[in-house]
């Protein structure tokens, strides 16, 4: 008998709807922090401050679970916040213990141009789709399927007044956030035994169809900035798994190849990828060509506005 993670895997989803939610929250990511690059604001403040907008006040743990990051992580972003007089911290009344955070006046104004600027990459990422409340539906589903793997429930770590969903929890952007969140969780926890980090798989990905390429390739193909890519490649070759060298007396490039264990490497990867998107989509097998004609809408839309 056939167990459920082996019918998962027999489930026929198209591996490429993981790239696709992937490269739409990417591009979405990088239109919105550069709208808000004036604010400087960074990395996980505009969600914090939507949140907080929402609330009113809450504690470091509640925010950290509302949000969707370590507790650690939401420790140093709620630092900067302070330093930047984003937020203020106070203990609860007649509770010692319990510190509490709160938008200043600051806060306030950045959270309401936070809000303005999501809303307007939205209304950019949905140009010319049929149905928003489609996608929306389809990525909600997405992510109960990653929060309960194996069609068994979690238990939440959050508080029912964490849980609760705001109305931005229930955006496209947040949805979309969520779902990239969840889905490279997933993907690292199915390919924990290989000791990939971060990048690798996508750019394993790309060099099994792609052998003999340059650097920049990979960067405007991954996604991913050219820094970053230099600093994969180092690290991917001191493991063995990429190769680089000249090609034509050309010393001011550099051709990159698969070695034989990047090649298995890359084969389990994308076994990986393949059970992490067929369980996002267990239950919705049948609406994964609209997903792709929604997500596809929206990266185009987004690419587009990109490149201008």
């Amino acid at each position: 008998m056939k167990t459920e993670q082996t019918k998962r895997m027999d489930a026929n989803v198209d591996s490429r709807l993981f790239n696709d939610i992937m490269s739409v929250q990417i591009l979405f990511h990088k239109m919105l922090f550069h709208r808000l690059k004036p604010s400087g604001l960074t990395a996980g403040q505009p969600k914090i401050l939507e949140f907080l907008a929402a609330r009113g006040e809450a504690v470091q743990r509640e925010i950290a679970s509302a949000s969707d990051i370590g507790a650690p992580t939401a420790a140093r972003i709620l630092s900067k916040m302070e330093a930047s007089g984003l937020i203020q911290r106070a203990h609860r009344e007649g509770n010692r213990r319990s510190v509490v955070v709160e938008l200043t006046s600051k806060g306030q104004e950045q959270s309401r141009l936070v809000r303005e600027t999501f809303a307007r990459c939205e209304s950019i990422a949905i140009r010319g789709l049929e149905d928003r409340d489609r996608i929306l539906s389809l990525l909600g589903k997405v992510e109960e399927n990653l929060r309960t793997p194996d069609g068994e429930d979690v238990e939440e770590e959050r508080g029912s007044e964490a849980t609760k969903k705001f109305p931005f929890q229930k955006s496209l952007h947040y949805r979309l956030m969520i779902c990239q969140t969840l889905l490279r969780k997933r993907l690292y926890e199915e390919l924990a035994d290989t000791k990939l980090t971060t990048g690798q798989p996508k750019v394993l990905e790309f060099l099994a169809g792609r052998e003999g390429c340059q650097q920049k390739e990979i960067a405007q193909a991954c996604l991913i900035e050219p820094a970053t890519v230099t600093s994969l490649l180092l690290h991917m070759e001191q493991a063995g798994l990429v190769v680089r060298r000249e090609e034509n007396g050309n010393r001011r490039s550099l051709f990159v190849y698969l070695t034989d264990e990047g090649r298995a490497m890359a084969a389990r990867s994308k076994e990986g990828v393949q059970r992490v998107i067929n369980g996002a989509f267990a239950g919705i097998e049948d609406r994964q060509e609209e997903a792709a004609a929604d997500l596809r809408q929206m990266y185009e839309n987004l690419k587009e506005r990109a490149e201008r």
